[in-house]
């Protein structure tokens, strides 16, 4: 079961290498809590475990020092950073010395922030004490935090308010092909019935507008279009003009000048005028697409989800997406972004989601 549950140097833990782990650890306890016999023969037997547990501790250390003189970081990385693994990563930092170990680190953080999907479902399953030894406190609380807000992003309240902005998003695409006047006019009038610009429907609004401008740049770039500052200001000048200026403010008017960094690393399928931003392009497209480290994956998976004007809300979070690859990002730096993005925009959401839908009356 040993042999079963470890990975070849260098190799990634396979599904069923993990399989074989959890019988393992399984069957480990069960050794470890035997019930019945007698004295001698629990004394006996402890004896017995004892040095079963030392022979198999010392067989999985030679496993991880053969890895790592691979030089295998992720892989590494995924050997250490698991549940129960408190003890092996206390020996290799004996071994390996600090450095390397930062490294091992860095590498599981870029992992849980590359993949939000599985974030909580791998966060909850780690044990304390191994958490102590990947993360310093305030990481363990961020984590935590992270996973939280995930849970909240998945709720059914929060999947309610973003469907009903994107189908919002089409009235006021609409209203602004057919330079309706007068239906801007009485929409305006009921965001200010509704807390303004500032209230849900107000806020609803004003981020499906600046997505919707986001979208239709990352089109007219990924068709070989040439985007300009020129562009983007034009736009803002017909939005207001057709009287939707008061949905936005400096900020938004903001972001959509800050398309034109953003917009290069985004490729849109082409499927018609319907075509739209895919979770599948983003997610396994980045990397070649405008990101050659691969740094920001899980900053681009909350933008499919949450949207480009959420995002860009969060300081942080602008300063990766604007300043990338210019230098190396470290995961910690990514995971607080995505923290502060999530914050705030499963807040919002959850405001939002018994806003009216546009033109169902």
């Amino acid at each position: 079961m040993f042999d079963l549950k470890t990975p070849a140097p260098g190799a990634i833990k396979t599904v069923q290498n993990r399989q074989a782990g959890r019988l393992y650890n399984a069957i480990t306890d069960s050794l470890d809590a035997p019930v019945g016999g007698s004295k001698a023969f629990q004394s006996a037997f402890n004896v017995a475990r004892k040095e079963a547990r030392e022979r198999f501790a010392n067989l999985e250390l030679s496993e991880i020092v053969k890895l790592a003189k691979t030089d295998q970081t992720t892989g590494f990385a995924q050997r250490l950073a698991e549940p129960g693994a408190a003890d092996a990563i206390r020996q290799m930092k004996r071994v390996l010395g600090e450095p390397t170990m930062r490294k091992v680190t860095d590498a599981f953080k870029k992992d849980m922030a590359d993949d939000l999907g599985n974030f909580t479902q791998v966060f909850e399953s780690f044990d304390k004490e191994t958490l102590r030894k990947l993360l310093t406190p305030e990481e363990i609380k961020l984590f935590g935090n992270i996973s939280t807000q995930l849970q909240r992003l998945g709720s059914t309240g929060i999947d309610q308010a973003l469907e009903k902005q994107a189908r919002n998003r089409l009235f006021v695409r609409d209203l602004i092909n057919r330079t309706d006047s007068a239906g801007v006019a009485n929409l305006i009038q009921l965001v200010q019935q509704s807390g303004g610009r500032k209230g849900p429907l107000g806020r609803s609004l004003s981020a499906g507008i600046v997505d919707d401008i986001f979208e239709d740049v990352a089109r007219i770039q990924a068709d070989g279009g040439q985007i300009n500052d020129d562009f983007l200001r034009k736009a803002i000048a017909g939005l207001d003009n057709l009287g939707f200026g008061s949905l936005l403010n400096r900020s938004d008017r903001q972001f959509i000048r800050a398309i034109i960094d953003i917009a290069p690393f985004v490729k849109v399928t082409r499927g018609g005028a319907g075509a739209s931003i895919q979770a599948a392009d983003v997610a396994e497209n980045l990397a070649s697409f405008g990101d050659p480290k691969g740094q920001l994956k899980g900053i681009f998976s909350i933008i499919q989800k949450m949207g480009y004007a959420r995002v860009m809300k969060s300081a942080p979070a602008r300063g990766l997406l604007i300043g990338t690859g210019k230098a190396k990002v470290r995961p910690t730096r990514t995971l607080g972004a995505i923290g502060a993005v999530l914050a705030t925009g499963t807040t919002e959401l959850e405001q939002e989601r018994d806003i009216p839908e546009l033109g169902t009356n």
